[in-house]
Formats: structure tokens, sequence, C-alpha cells
């Protein structure tokens, strides 16, 4: 064997072994991706429920005769 071929060769195979780590590594993270996107989600919908409690008009209106018997 060359020892040109013989460099080329073990390049290849550094190559080779590198992307299939980082495929190795890729699939063991998208288990916690997943997870954290689903509560990502999850508060999102919390936060758009709430938004419209506080931005419902009857939600504002209680909460000025609320404020209106303070007062008084």
């Amino acid at each position: 064997m060359d020892v040109f071929t013989m460099v080329v060769a073990i390049v290849a195979i550094a190559s080779v072994a590198g992307t299939i780590k980082h495929l190795v590594n890729l699939r063991a993270s998208a288990p916690v991706d997943k997870a954290l996107q689903e509560e990502v989600e999850a508060l999102k919908a919390r936060v758009a429920q709430l938004e419209a409690i506080v931005t419902d008009p009857r939600h504002r209106l209680a909460a000025e005769l609320d404020a209106l018997g303070e007062r008084g």
C-alpha cells in the first residue's frame, strides 16, 4: 500500500467515524428536545388562556367594580 493511499484511507475512516458519532449524538438528544418542545407548547397555551382572561371585558368590569368597592 502506498503511503498516500494509506493517508487518504485514514482520513476517510476518521471522517466517516466523526459523521457517525455526530449522528448518534443527534439521535440521543432528540427526546430531550421533544420534551422541551411539548413543555413550551403547553406554556404557550396557558399564556394564551391567561391573556384571554385578562383582556376579557367582563374581567375588566369586575376589576373596576372591585376597585370602586374598595374606595367606598
